[in-house]
């Protein structure tokens, strides 16, 4: 009796997908936080790298690819308690870490250096670049191609005003 009580009492750590893991690695890479659309571009340019399994996939949105798979994960792992999120930034927690554990993936850390300086603007411009640059059907890589030039131009006068100010 006192055994079958012990076993209730103790809370069971829910289960990781792959997926779900890499997901918590690359936020723990890019230093544990990022803002809401910048994380889901990371992603996006994450899942382009040839060694990284592409854990999502991504279908053309409003700003750029989008994956619903990836936001259904990151719900789960709020519910989970491994993330933390609010409507601008999402968070690694303490929770979050113990359960990705300490082991260094090198991929990941270059991924996360090679893109460090790269948000906002500058970013979405990178994800629309890296669409065109993927083979698909020519309306959709005429988009993305068009998409890429407005965000380059926008990023281009954003530039130029913060130099002259």
């Amino acid at each position: 009796m006192g055994l079958s009580n012990a076993r209730t009492s103790q809370r069971a750590t829910p289960r990781l997908l792959a997926r779900q893991r890499q997901l918590l690695m690359l936020l723990d890479a890019l230093g544990g936080a990022a803002g809401n659309l910048d994380f889901q571009k990371l992603l996006f340019l994450y899942c382009q790298e040839p060694d990284s399994g592409r854990p999502y996939d991504f279908v053309p949105y409003k700003f750029g690819a989008c994956s619903f798979t990836s936001y259904a994960d990151r719900r789960k792992l709020m519910a989970c308690g491994f993330l933390a999120e609010d409507e601008y930034q999402g968070q690694l927690t303490e929770a979050g870490r113990h359960a990705i554990g300490r082991t260094l993936d090198l991929q990941l850390t270059a991924f996360a250096r090679r893109y460090r300086h790269l948000r906002g603007v500058a970013l979405v411009a990178e994800t629309y670049r890296m669409a065109a640059r993927n083979p698909g059907d020519g309306k959709a890589q005429a988009e993305a191609e068009n998409r890429y030039n407005n965000a380059k131009a926008l990023y281009d006068e954003l530039k130029a005003f913060v130099e002259t100010t």
